[in-house]
């Protein structure tokens, strides 16, 4: 059986700040302490990995991948750096941009 390791996090008086500016938040009303601290970590985790590239040594996936794997991620990263893209702000600049055959 495998055993669930815990965490325990003394509620000091700026442990007990973040979270209720968390909670102050929409979206984590309902949560309660270790829920919202949990989602809080999910949430910050989240951004870093889409701040590193999968080549970066940071990355979990980096030394799990194949030599093909590295190559082809590589070569992937670098054609999405390359390529030319459009962003629209509403459904008018994409019907514009559609009618103008670009």
């Amino acid at each position: 059986m495998s055993q669930i390791a815990q965490v325990r996090i003394n509620k000091t008086k700026e442990v007990e700040e973040v979270i209720n500016f968390l909670r102050s938040l929409y979206k984590y009303k309902l949560l309660d302490d270790s829920e919202l601290i949990k989602v809080a970590l999910s949430e910050l985790y989240s951004k870093a990995m889409k701040d590193i590239s999968i080549n970066d040594e940071g990355h979990p996936y980096y030394n799990n991948l194949t030599p093909e794997e590295e190559i082809g991620v590589t070569k992937s990263l670098k054609e999405l750096s390359q390529k030319n893209t459009t962003s629209f702000n509403s459904g008018s600049d994409l019907l514009q941009f559609v009618k103008s055959g670009k």
